[in-house]
């Protein structure tokens, strides 16, 4: 990626049917772009309507926003251009921006690679390299856990805390090269060994600490399972049947219509963060009864089955009351849904819990906010990686690893009659240690790295 060049690249998916699109551009000519390709009222910075002069064909309004370096995202000269998205006049103007119109001097007007904007931002100093990462896992983030961690890595709290774990390591680092340097004795100094061997105790424990607090979260294998649950007759079998769009469950005002738990597939959400779920109607829930008939008995003993195995339960209450509480596993997220909202509620409901979601099966009322809750308790369900990227977890350990070995020789410090490991054991163990850490600051972090986190990006990033 040579920083001569003056990339650009589409900031938003081609789609025929977005109302608006996004090209932006960066580098040494983006200026002189601006000048032959735009008529607007100035070319200082910031954001203005403007003209855009293809190569071929007629002019079309834009809104065109110019930043001049270093007050730009990565750093350098640089303009977004914000027009109908339509793919035929984002084609033009990338097409034009490309063409003989572009103004000469060293590098060329190409294309960006995949990540290439941030990664100018970071070779710019605009961003570190974990809020580098944090960008893309922002972009990739498909729930608010997500998207809360990548807001983490852009905050530069992780940051922080990498910087100040090599800070101490260097500094212990540094106590023991200046010893074994300086002294005329054969090994360390005591009190220079326990200085060091303090920093380096602290800095394992906490580190080992976020290992932990931050370790991946295992899921049960297949579909996530939400249950509809609730007394007969609260409206179960009609949301089941608009969930899916059709009508697959008896929905009859006789209570105990439903007999059996009724499992079908579903996937909810748009298609970028869509999640697949299993949907199961279960028999309305009611109260052991020794003089029930057999078949009565058997659809409560599968009903409280399948609830035992459900990772979301759907409380379906058409009075707002709540209660009594099904008998959810403890793991089990619980939504409550007020159905039938279309009916007049009851004076108590409104002094009940506020955090109950209204819907009408019948209408459509309410449903598109529940699909968005259950997708994100769906996706909550999914494998937690954690709140460290794999990259950053690796490094960690790595570093921990080190430590662990650089304690266990400061803790044996060579002498001629307690033979041990010797002095230049502990500070290699301790550059190791610090090289994995300046991985994650981005201080040595090699070039091979480099190219695997921003190739992970989208193109326009």
């Amino acid at each position: 990626m040579s920083r001569a060049d003056t990339i650009l690249a589409p900031a938003t998916p081609a789609d025929a049917h977005a109302p608006r699109a996004l090209v932006r551009a960066s580098g040494p000519r983006a200026r002189d772009l601006v000048r032959r390709c735009f008529r607007s009222e100035s070319d200082l910075p910031g954001a203005r309507p403007a003209i855009f002069i293809p190569d071929s064909g007629p002019e079309f309004p834009v809104l065109l926003a110019v930043f001049h370096a270093p007050a730009s995202y990565t750093g350098e000269d640089a303009f977004e251009v914000l027009t109908v998205g339509n793919p035929t006049l984002v084609g033009r103007v990338i097409g034009s921006l490309l063409g003989p119109r572009a103004p000469d001097g060293p590098g060329v007007v190409r294309l960006a690679l995949p990540g290439e904007f941030t990664a100018r931002a970071y070779e710019n100093g605009r961003l570190t390299l974990d809020q580098a990462e944090g960008v893309a896992a922002l972009i990739a983030a498909r729930t608010a856990r997500q998207a809360g961690l990548a807001r983490r890595l852009l905050s530069g709290e992780s940051g922080h805390a990498f910087r100040g774990w090599a800070d101490r390591t260097a500094a212990a680092l540094a106590l023991v090269e200046a010893s074994l340097d300086f002294s005329d004795q054969d090994g360390i100094a005591p009190d220079v060994l326990a200085a060091a061997t303090d920093r380096i105790t602290a800095v394992v424990t906490e580190i080992e600490a976020r290992l932990r607090a931050s370790a991946p979260r295992e899921s049960r294998p297949g579909r996530t399972r939400i249950a509809l649950v609730g007394a007969p007759n609260a409206g179960k079998s009609t949301l089941f049947n608009a969930l899916l769009g059709r009508a697959r469950a008896v929905a009859s005002a006789v209570p105990g219509a439903t007999r059996d738990a009724l499992a079908e597939p579903l996937t909810l959400g748009p298609a970028r963060a869509a999640v697949d779920v299993e949907l199961i109607d279960l028999p309305g829930l009611v109260a052991p009864d020794p003089h029930a008939g057999p078949s009565i008995a058997a659809a409560q003993r599968q009903a409280h089955a399948a609830l035992a195995d459900c990772d979301i339960a759907l409380w379906c209450d058409p009075t707002g009351l709540f209660h009594p509480a099904p008998p959810t596993a403890p793991e089990t997220r619980v939504i409550r849904v007020r159905t039938m909202c279309d009916r007049p509620s009851r004076p108590a409901t409104r002094t009940t819990t506020t955090d109950a979601r209204a819907v009408c099966a019948l209408d459509g009322r309410g449903l598109d906010a529940l699909r968005l809750a259950l997708v994100d308790a769906a996706a909550a369900c999914d494998p937690d990686p954690g709140d460290l990227v794999p990259r950053h977890r690796d490094s960690l350990e790595r570093a921990a690893t080190a430590l662990r070995e650089a304690a266990a020789h400061a803790h044996h410090p060579h002498h001629p009659h307690h033979p041990g490991p010797s002095p230049e054991l502990l500070a290699e163990s301790l550059r190791c240690a610090l090289g994995a850490l300046d991985e994650l600051t981005g201080r040595t972090t090699p070039d091979d790295i480099l190219g695997r986190i921003f190739s992970s990006f989208c193109i326009g990033k």
